[in-house]
């Protein structure tokens, strides 16, 4: 695995233990780890909103 795969799942984890314990509120977890995958470059907007693989368009999914 890449280094990138590696922070990715960091993150993932971290974010996975934070909302188990409920140490901060989900939400705000959710979103942070969200923010540090977009800052690490896990993903890009592009494939964070449409997915061509799921055929899932979120920005209709959020209005």
């Amino acid at each position: 695995m890449t280094l990138l795969a590696w922070a990715a799942v960091a993150v993932f984890t971290i974010a996975y233990v934070l909302i188990a314990t409920e140490w901060f509120h989900r939400v705000a977890v959710a979103l942070g780890g969200a923010t540090l995958m977009f800052l690490i470059g896990a993903t890009d907007a592009g494939h964070a909103f449409f997915d061509e693989h799921a055929g899932i368009d979120w920005n209709v999914i959020f209005l």
